[in-house]
C-alpha cells in the first residue's frame, strides 16, 4: 500500500496554481450567491403573486376550515 501511495505522489505533478483559489474565491463567492438569489427572488415573487391571485379567485379552496365562532368556551 505504501508503494503504491508514493508511487502516486511521484506521479502526479505539483500544481503551479496551488493556493490562488483562497485569494479569488471572495468575488466568485459573492457573484455565485448574486447570481443564485436573483432568480430565486424572482420565482418567489411570481408564485406569490400567483398566491394572492387565486386565492381572490378560489374563497372555497382557500377558506379556513374551523370558524372561531363554532369552538365552544371552556
Amino acid at each position: 500500500m505504501g508503494n503504491v501511495i508514493s508511487w502516486i505522489l511521484s506521479n502526479i505533478g505539483q500544481d503551479e496554481r496551488q493556493g490562488e483559489a483562497r485569494e479569488e474565491n471572495q468575488p466568485q463567492s459573492l457573484a455565485g450567491m448574486i447570481n443564485t438569489l436573483v432568480p430565486m427572488i424572482i420565482v418567489a415573487i411570481i408564485s406569490l403573486v400567483v398566491f394572492l391571485s387565486t386565492r381572490r379567485a378560489q374563497r372555497r379552496f382557500y377558506a379556513p376550515r374551523i370558524h372561531l365562532g363554532s369552538l365552544q368556551d371552556q
